[in-house]
């Protein structure tokens, strides 16, 4: 990685709760692609992403990969890449855009990752998909704590009453 790079890198950790200073960064990565022809590396669209995914407006990182990191550009990401894109999903209440990146990790070979498998459980809890839950955990190679506790923090919230799911199945 090149030195701008780095440096790159360190303003969006720098900055990582000011909107306008991740949307300078994108335009900046945006535009230097375009006049060295050649992309950034994926760390740091994976890391605007990650913003993105995290902030008051996470549909923008599925716009963002829609526009400069989907298989059609010169962009596939990586294991964090789709880990990201999938929080991003649950943090806007999209199940259909989950599943839809759900295929996708089949496609590029992400399913064994426990990072992307579990990104993509606690999507399916917060959207109240419990059957897909239910079946991408039971189909996981490996699981981890963090798996576990996306389980155990859901039974607790229904035990509580906090997020009952009319009509929806228990996990």
């Amino acid at each position: 990685m090149r030195k701008d790079h780095y440096k790159l890198l360190s303003l969006l950790n720098k900055h990582h709760c000011n909107r306008q200073s991740i949307q300078q960064i994108h335009a900046h990565l945006v535009t230097t692609a375009a006049v060295i022809q050649r992309p950034p590396p994926i760390s740091l669209w994976t890391a605007v992403l990650r913003h993105y995914s995290l902030g008051d407006s996470p549909d923008e990182a599925f716009l963002l990969y829609k526009h400069h990191l989907h298989p059609t550009t010169l962009f596939f990401g990586d294991s964090f890449t789709y880990a990201f894109l999938i929080k991003s999903c649950a943090n806007s209440q999209l199940p259909m855009s989950g599943s839809q990146l759900h295929t996708l990790t089949f496609k590029f070979g992400f399913q064994s990752h426990v990072y992307v498998q579990t990104a993509l459980v606690n999507m399916y809890v917060v959207c109240g998909c419990l059957l897909e839950c239910r079946q991408v955990f039971d189909e996981m190679p490996e699981r981890n704590l963090v798996t576990w506790n996306v389980l155990k923090v859901r039974r607790k919230m229904d035990e509580m009453g906090v997020c009952k799911l009319p009509g929806r199945s228990s996990i």
